[in-house]
């Protein structure tokens, strides 16, 4: 795959998970908002409730007045009402009074500077409005009576005697701590666990506060839309509740959260397949380069012996055409040596290879390889270590030999001067160590030095023979023996560490 090419994947996979993480932050977002507000609504209806509640259960003085049989209601009795309510200290602020009924008319009259103003049929209201205050300095700023703010009982009973009025005095101070718990009362039935505070305000200035009230604890806030204060406004402050908020948009939350995922996780894997795919064409294109090198060599020296043969054959020069011979027999044996190999590392992933174990002293197998290889090291020490008893284990000794030799092989061939085959017997398990004073594997390799046809990129050179497949028949053949090979780098120090149960 070209470079090019790779990059633009690379670059539109990555545009692809920019887009889905931006397109889903910006709906979560989106999404908490909507239920903030909606947390916000809710917190509001329970305000207006808990107000409601709160003004209601402070209606008192109620007194029911008969109608006498002029059908008129006495005037006395209203007095008497207001005189005992009020102690007619502050009758004179007093501006209006509107009564009506659903069957009495009263006759206009005046109470002390209360006007009582006919009205004829109306809705069964009863209002006060002006300002008084009381001996206690509670204010009065109206008295309303109406069928939706009195209980059923006593709408009922309202509806049933035309003959009666009911009149409710109402103040306009507030006890915030007995709000509170109307309000906590409306809260929990909407299942909303928040701290709150209240303030009451007049010209959006701060008359009054609850105990709890702190300007930098709360960060939401909402007004009471509630028509008990005409002259003020009851503030509510309280947390931002996010977990809450949070909790009510976790089902969107999750899909999002699963789209992302779903979405990126593809990508990701699609883009890991790719690359898989671009180091696979890699790696042929190296095996085959490789091939190609390893193979024509044989080839072109046999071709050259041939065509020495048919030239000297000619003289019937007999020890030049079996030195010629000999070349090409040579050769060919390389050149099957090496197709084997090939065809070997097939049966490797299959079952097809067949291990014949016998005790193998594994002293004298690497005692025996490390001589052997002391004359292919030229200028590098190659030392073994030992344990002075030998050390036997259950193996293939042709299988188990190869794969030994192919961690030597790599150490001369890549490795630094000093070479070092350590071997040890830790219990009931056997240990080889083959390193080397080297650093030429890299830590990004690490990982991939047991792949099959993987060898260090050094670019297009063959000054070093091989296929790629050492190191992975080493690792298949070691598994096979129930071991396991492991790949320890240190500065200046390259471990190959092979262990036997």
């Amino acid at each position: 795959m070209k470079k090019r090419k790779f990059k633009a994947i690379i670059y539109l996979i990555s545009f692809t998970v920019l887009i889905t993480v931006g397109i889903q932050v910006y709906r979560n977002v989106q999404n908490y908002n909507l239920n903030k507000q909606r947390f916000i609504n809710d917190v509001q209806v329970a305000l207006d409730n808990g107000v409601e509640g709160y003004f209601s259960s402070l209606a008192k003085n109620f007194v029911f007045l008969d109608r006498n049989d002029s059908g008129a209601f006495d005037a006395s009795e209203i007095k008497a009402f207001f005189q005992n309510s009020i102690k007619g200290k502050a009758s004179d602020s007093l501006k209006k009074f509107q009564f009506s009924t659903n069957t009495a008319v009263l006759s206009d009259t005046s109470i002390g500077g209360v006007t009582i103003r006919s009205t004829g049929k109306g809705d069964s209201k009863v209002q006060l409005r002006g300002v008084a205050k009381l001996n206690n300095g509670v204010s009065i700023r109206n008295i309303t009576v109406s069928k939706d703010t009195i209980s059923s009982t006593r709408l009922n009973e309202l509806e049933a005697f035309t003959t009666k009025v009911m009149i409710s005095m109402v103040q306009d101070t507030i006890d915030f701590k007995n709000l509170t718990q109307y309000v906590k009362k409306e809260l929990g039935r909407k299942k909303i666990d928040i701290d709150f505070a209240f303030a009451s305000l007049q010209n959006n200035e701060v008359v009054e506060r609850s105990r709890e009230f702190r300007d930098d604890e709360f960060s939401l806030s909402t007004l009471s839309k509630a028509s008990y204060l005409p002259k003020k406004e009851l503030k509510m402050y309280f947390d931002n509740a996010s977990l809450i908020i949070l909790k009510r948009g976790m089902v969107d939350l999750l899909i999002s959260l699963l789209i992302s995922v779903s979405v990126i996780g593809s990508l990701l894997y699609l883009y890991r397949i790719i690359n898989q795919q671009k180091q696979l064409a890699e790696i042929k294109n190296d095996l085959i380069s490789n091939i190609t090198h390893e193979f024509k060599t044989p080839i072109a020296t046999v071709t050259s012996a041939l065509e020495g043969i048919a030239n000297f054959n000619k003289q019937n020069d007999p020890e030049k055409t079996a030195k010629y011979l000999d070349m090409s027999n040579d050769q060919l044996k390389k050149l099957n040596l090496m197709v084997e190999k090939l065809l070997e590392t097939a049966t490797l992933d299959s079952d097809e290879l067949s291990l014949r174990k016998e005790p193998v002293n594994l002293t004298l197998l690497l005692s025996s390889m490390i001589e052997k290889y002391k004359m292919l090291a030229g200028n590098k020490r190659l030392a073994f270590v030992a344990p002075t008893a030998d050390v036997i284990i259950e193996a293939d000794p042709f299988h188990l030999e190869n794969a030994l030799s192919n961690l030597v092989d790599n150490a001369i061939k890549y490795g630094g001067n000093e070479i070092q085959v350590i071997l040890t017997k830790l219990g009931n398990r056997a240990q080889v160590v083959v390193q080397d004073n080297g650093g030429y594997i890299e830590k990004t390799q690490k990982e991939r030095v047991f792949d099959k046809f993987y060898r260090i990129p050094t670019g297009n050179q063959h000054d070093v023979k091989g296929f790629g497949i050492g190191l992975y028949y080493t690792r298949k053949i070691i598994e096979k023996h129930g071991g396991s090979i492991d790949l320890v780098l240190k500065p200046q120090l390259t471990s190959f560490e092979v262990a036997f149960s």
